[in-house]
């Protein structure tokens, strides 16, 4: 049989002789679960997230029928259609994502106009609605993407 090397250092012992060890120990594990704690992601927002992503997905997935449809001259009617529902229900959650950015915003035209959030959100929504270059891109899923990797990592 082999024998197996452990050293003190693997294992992690609780002080019982001193109580300036035992505090020392405290403040220690009180600083791990405060960086551990520092990752600071709200379960609810990222289930809303993938909701939203499955719903970008389903608007794009009918979009890129409706492009083939178009051919026979029905899917361009429909298509505004599907750009108002994007815009509707992930424009709403953009928005109430973004609703601390822009409370922050003094400028009146820089709330409204002028500011990241706002042309990002109408960029893909002009790529959307130009007739049959919308039906086949998939900017409403790289919208929500984009929401969640900036909520998984950048937040």
């Amino acid at each position: 049989m082999v024998e197996e090397n452990k050293n003190e250092e693997d294992f992690q012992t609780i002080p019982t002789e001193n109580e300036e060890d035992i505090e020392n120990y405290n403040l220690q594990i009180q600083s791990e679960e405060k960086t551990i704690s520092s990752f600071n992601l709200n379960i609810f927002e990222l289930l809303v997230a993938l909701f939203m992503l499955m719903i970008a997905f389903v608007l794009d997935l009918a979009g890129f029928a409706l492009f083939i449809l178009s051919f026979f001259g029905i899917g361009i009617p429909l298509s505004f259609v599907l750009d108002i529902i994007g815009a509707l229900t992930i424009g709403v959650w953009y928005f109430w994502r973004h609703k601390k950015f822009l409370a922050l915003q003094k400028n009146f035209l820089q709330k409204l106009i002028f500011n990241k959030v706002n042309l990002k959100f109408f960029s893909f929504l002009g790529l959307e609605s130009i007739p049959f270059l919308g039906d086949f891109l998939t900017s409403w899923t790289i919208l929500v993407c984009w929401e969640i990797i900036n909520m998984l990592f950048f937040e």
